[in-house]
């Protein structure tokens, strides 16, 4: 019984094979009225959006807040491994649809919610931007600020908050299965957007939780937590191009590294062998790009000041010297 935030889970399972069924209300659910729309016509069974994510899925209409819709909810329920719903804290309760209410043992029920079950933001409501803006991943994507002073972060498309949320919504049912597939119990799950965001920020937690130091913005690449080579570089024919560099600065961290028995990273022979590989690939793959010349920097406005393509030869040129890469 899910909208916008939760139909993806659903679709996520019934493409593994899973039989679901969409419960939804008389007339549909909002999801029906977000577009793009068959030829740019409104319309209930014409949104491109509400299709995508509800392929592979049966369909049922109950009204729950009737007698008999209740009824016919629960019997659907009883009969189900699995029960995902995402609408506001104690709504499914308050109709006697909730998990206890159900009172199958082995019923897996998962909730998923902007904020959780509990807590002091649990009777918020959210969006997929609010989502992804006050869950992290919106701080660490966008211009860096030394190239555009005050530019604002910058979403992602696709609905990626609520995506995320039901990326973690199934991990928690498949734990779940295998653990009743051991035990026999089944479990409530409880499937917070904001909590499952906060966890995808890439380095952004580990970075704020270990030394309390927040990353920064940077164009066109990862977030750090301190400025790193740029990726972004334009072809002589005008196309763009991101290159991943194994420049400088990632090798001189690299060299700060140390393996298990306290010997530096770059003198570890397993490590420092898999280390030239990296550089050794990069080299032979790059280097008749960058003799060849068809690599020229980004204009300065569309990524922070002037790019030089010798940048990233340096850098992998130095990083071969570092490790005694021909």
């Amino acid at each position: 019984f899910c909208d916008e935030l939760g139909q993806y889970a659903g679709k996520l399972l019934a493409d593994l094979g899973a039989d679901v069924v969409k419960v939804e209300p008389p007339g549909g659910t909002a999801a029906r009225r977000v577009g793009p729309f068959v030829k740019g016509i409104p319309g209930p069974n014409r949104s491109l959006n509400f299709w995508y994510y509800n392929t592979n899925k049966r369909s049922v209409v109950l009204d729950l807040d009737a007698a008999d819709g209740r009824d016919a909810f629960l019997r659907l329920a009883r009969g189900a491994d699995i029960v995902i719903e995402d609408r506001e804290p104690g709504w499914m309760a308050e109709r006697g649809l909730d998990c206890a209410a159900i009172g199958t043992p082995a019923l897996i029920f998962c909730s998923i919610t902007p904020f959780g079950q509990d807590g002091p933001w649990a009777g918020y409501r959210s969006s997929d931007m609010v989502g992804l803006a006050l869950g992290g991943p919106m701080m660490m994507n966008g211009y860096a600020q030394a190239a555009a002073p005050g530019a604002p972060p910058i979403r992602g498309h696709g609905d990626q908050g609520y995506h995320t949320a039901c990326h973690y919504a199934v991990h928690g049912i498949l734990a779940a299965l295998l653990h009743r597939d051991a035990t026999g119990e089944g479990q409530a799950i409880d499937c917070s957007m904001h909590e499952a965001l906060s966890c995808t920020v890439e380095v952004g937690m580990p970075y704020w939780l270990y030394v309390q130091r927040d990353v920064i913005r940077q164009t066109g690449r990862h977030a750090a937590a301190h400025p790193t080579e740029r990726w972004l570089y334009r072809a002589k024919d005008g196309r763009d191009i991101i290159i991943f560099g194994a420049g400088r600065d990632n090798a001189l961290r690299l060299r700060g590294f140390r393996d298990d028995a306290g010997a530096p990273f770059g003198r570890a022979e397993r490590n420092g062998n898999l280390l030239r590989l990296v550089v050794h690939l990069a080299l032979r793959s790059l280097g008749p790009v960058l003799d060849a010349g068809l690599l020229r920097p980004v204009a300065p406005e569309v990524v922070e000041g002037r790019i030089l393509a010798a940048e990233l030869e340096a850098g992998l040129r130095e990083a071969a010297d570092d490790f005694g890469v021909d």
